[in-house]
């Protein structure tokens, strides 16, 4: 459309903008230019509340090594049983150079 507004300007001896389409042209720029301030202002008020915060973020908290062992641990015969038979077979694993 503008394209065609334009080369009717180029030849004006020989087209003639019709007035509707001038009328419409014009609302439609005014109409794109309150849009584009609009954004412009949304977009300051963005940067704006942007430049209130002093950190972006910050690291996170280990978890305390409270959460990970239990006061009511119970120790299961099993576990030690288990537990031992590994320790063996690594010594021995030691011991023969594997």
């Amino acid at each position: 459309m503008k394209e065609d507004v334009e080369e009717a300007k180029l030849h004006i001896q020989s087209q003639v903008i019709n007035d509707g389409v001038r009328e419409w042209l014009t609302k439609a720029e005014n109409s794109l230019k309150d849009e584009i301030k609009n954004k412009i202002l949304e977009i300051a008020d963005l940067i704006e509340e942007y430049s209130k915060f002093n950190r972006l973020g910050h690291r996170a908290k280990l978890p305390n090594l409270d959460l990970v062992t239990s006061k009511n641990h119970v120790d299961l015969k099993s576990s030690d049983a288990a537990l031992k038979k590994i320790m063996e077979a690594l010594k021995d694993d030691k011991k023969s150079g594997r």
